[in-house]
């Protein structure tokens, strides 16, 4: 009934979504803020919150993306303004944010308005560090991985040559294993046997994904406890703000959202020393949630 054309359709309606919790006739209503002039905002506080919601979007950008976001920030303050304010006041945003912006192209080459090319030093700092977590991990030389086929076969699977390669490198105990393919190539279906192999060697795998989503699909194939890598990070004192900024709680700080005192992740959450953590869909990952993954990993063994 999603085209009414009787009264009674729409009653069905209103009394579907009474059944279901949604009262429209006693709705708190919050009452609206009041406008704000242009000189109430911290230009520079703008610049800066532009420059931090390009960061956790992307890691290069373009100089409308910086004047997309600050006419965001701007209009969500509910300024009020003529348009020549307004302008001016989004294009002075914009302009300070700018000159903490560097561009990723060599010096001598030309920079269109379409291309992504500039960047900030938060971007490249979390890819450092990020990178250096990774060649932590590395190992020198190309390790030998056991047989997985007997495990293949217990499950029902008939994988193939290079699935059954992926499924023992993960199954294996080298501190890092990326296995890549195309859509559709069965990374997801050989998990299972990857797990059952390292659980038979006693070893414990905890499976995660970028999105719940992806976690929840994960789990209806897997048939193993799945989570959102976001979750995980969460657990172990990561928060982050409505602009993208990652921040990290200590044991007895207080959390902000909740006004409770962090006492650390809880027991579900807490991870052992050797313990496989598998990230589906890994390359969805952004820079901000791989980091606080491989943080936590490298702090927990």
């Amino acid at each position: 009934a999603k085209k009414p054309t009787m009264l009674r359709e729409e009653e069905a309606w209103v009394s579907e979504l009474r059944e279901a919790g949604y009262d429209p006739e006693h709705l708190a209503r919050r009452p609206a803020p009041a406008p704000a002039s242009t000189d109430d905002l911290s230009v520079q506080r703008i610049a800066s919150r532009a420059l931090d919601r390009c960061a956790a979007a992307e890691s290069a950008w373009t100089r409308h993306t910086v004047q997309e976001h600050a006419t965001e920030i701007i209009t969500e303050a509910g300024v009020r303004g003529t348009s020549a304010e307004l302008r001016e006041l989004i294009a002075v945003a914009t302009t300070l944010a700018l000159q903490d912006c560097f561009s990723i192209l060599p010096p001598d080459a030309a920079a269109p308005e379409h291309v992504a090319h500039l960047t900030s030093l938060r971007v490249v700092q979390v890819e450092t560090e990020l990178r250096d977590l990774i060649t932590a991990r590395a190992p020198e030389q190309e390790p030998e991985h056991g047989d997985v086929r007997e495990h293949a076969a217990a499950l029902g699977q008939r994988l193939d040559s290079g699935q059954l390669e992926a499924a023992a490198a993960v199954a294996s105990s080298d501190p890092l294993v990326v296995v890549e393919g195309a859509a559709g190539a069965g990374k997801t279906t050989m998990l299972a046997t990857a797990i059952r192999a390292a659980e038979q060697r006693g070893g414990r795998v905890r499976v995660v994904a970028p999105t719940k989503r992806a976690a929840e699909v994960a789990h209806q194939e897997l048939g193993v406890p799945a989570e959102s890598v976001a979750s995980l990070a969460y657990a172990h004192g990561w928060r982050w703000n409505s602009d993208g900024v990652w921040t990290r709680l200590a044991i007895g700080d207080t959390d902000p959202a909740t006004g409770a005192t962090y006492i650390g992740p809880p027991r579900d959450a807490r991870l052992r020393r050797d313990e496989r953590i598998v990230v589906d869909e890994a390359g969805m990952l952004d820079q901000d949630t791989a980091l606080a993954l491989f943080t936590v990993a490298a702090e927990t063994g």
